[in-house]
């Protein structure tokens, strides 16, 4: 237990030294850019007015970490909110692309499915319409989802296919018994 603690207390030792190693390289740094501008303020020296921005950045200033906390966002994190709609656009494309396909296979094994294997085509016919309608309500909840202002011909075109991926699937499972 003793050796246990004695590291413990040694790596709390070189940590506490590094941060007060940081505490102090950060205070040399912003020490010219902490003094007051009006009394208090030492007069420019011909030495540091010389030097140029690139000389001064070489004499082992390091950059400041400009962070900013606030409400809004600022104008540069905009294309972050274009790039959630372009995201959900392609989502909502995606997913009636997936639930077509589902239907399309769906119709191909109830038609070409065997009689003798009614109950193994009937589970993956109903498994297919499933997963066409969840991947439809997937489409439709990616464009409910949208900030953006989406139209109402937007709006209705995804309806109708959704409704029509519902009728197709209805339809499929409506005709399970006749194989």
């Amino acid at each position: 237990m003793s050796k246990l603690f004695t590291a413990l207390a040694s790596r709390l030792s070189a940590a506490e030294q590094k941060v007060a190693h940081w505490l102090n390289s950060s205070r040399d740094t912003n020490g010219r850019e902490s003094e007051p501008l009006i009394n208090g303020g030492h007069s420019p020296n011909i030495d540091d007015s010389d030097l140029s921005d690139v000389e001064s950045f070489s004499h082992g200033a390091k950059p400041r970490n400009n962070r900013r906390y606030a409400t809004f966002p600022l104008l540069a994190q905009q294309p972050a909110v274009h790039a959630r709609e372009n995201l959900l656009l392609r989502s909502c494309l995606a997913s009636f692309a997936a639930s077509f396909a589902f239907l399309v296979v769906a119709t191909i094994l109830k038609t070409t499915g065997r009689r003798k294997a009614e109950t193994t085509v009937d589970a993956g016919v109903i498994i297919g319409v499933a997963s066409s309608l969840v991947f439809a309500i997937i489409a439709v909840g990616s464009m409910i989802g949208r900030r953006e202002d989406v139209g109402w011909v937007h709006r209705t075109v995804v309806f109708l296919i959704f409704l029509c991926i519902a009728v197709g699937g209805g339809g499929l499972i409506a005709g399970l018994g006749q194989i």
